[in-house]
């Protein structure tokens, strides 16, 4: 009868192109629903970013006695560094540095010394531009920990833009803030636990993943 040749030419015809009308727009229904959901993760990760950004240059800038009237910024005098007298640049080979000045103390420990021979000066920004791993030294109140707070808050405020300087997020936490005893933590869940736990406006596992995704410093 006419509802069942009408009912066949509906099966037989109609819906195998609607079908293929289907398959046609899919990977486009695909490839959009991909970008958008790239694009929601990307919006949660520049939103952490910012967090971590604004957390930690609140943490630097408030590193002094005088935090609750201004900023760090606002009185921090310039400090270089001295060396050790062998080493004119931050990146001289240590296995070359002669016995003599392995066996002496560093000159900077003198200061009657370091009058007559002064030993090289440099700028943190110097120092970390050379890749090594560096330990700053001085007496109680020098001033190390302001000169990586002003440093911290430097990067953080793009007020160094040179490259690969520009482009790092830096992570100031005193030795007491991580929690080290755990064996079963990695470095990414210790600092990710210490975020956490001082800045309630961020997630542990987006902290984490903003980590994770972070690229190579150097």
């Amino acid at each position: 009868n006419f509802q069942a040749f009408l009912a066949g030419l509906l099966i037989g015809v109609i819906l195998p192109i609607i079908f293929l009308q289907i398959r046609k727009i899919l990977p486009s229904v695909k490839n959009k629903s991909h970008f958008a959901r790239s694009q929601r993760v990307g919006a949660r990760e520049k939103d952490t970013e910012l967090k971590i950004k604004q957390y930690m240059l609140r943490k630097c800038q408030s590193n002094h006695l005088l935090s609750f009237t201004c900023p760090l910024n606002e009185i921090y005098v310039d400090t270089n560094l001295n060396s050790q007298t062998y080493y004119t640049q931050p990146g001289d080979i240590l296995e070359n540095e002669p016995l003599l000045f392995q066996i002496l103390p560093p000159i900077t420990d003198f200061p009657e010394l370091s009058s007559i021979y002064p030993a090289p000066k440099l700028t943190i920004t110097d120092v970390v531009q050379s890749r090594w791993n560096i330990a700053l030294k001085g007496e109680i109140g020098s001033g190390k920990t302001t000169l990586l707070s002003h440093f911290c808050s430097e990067l953080l405020t793009e007020t160094i833009n040179e490259t690969p300087l520009g482009t790092l997020v830096p992570l100031f936490f005193h030795i007491r803030e991580l929690n080290l005893k755990s064996a079963a933590e990695d470095l990414l869940d210790t600092l990710s636990n210490a975020i956490a736990y001082s800045a309630p406006n961020i997630e542990r596992s987006s902290a984490r993943n903003f980590f994770v995704r972070l690229p190579a410093p150097f």
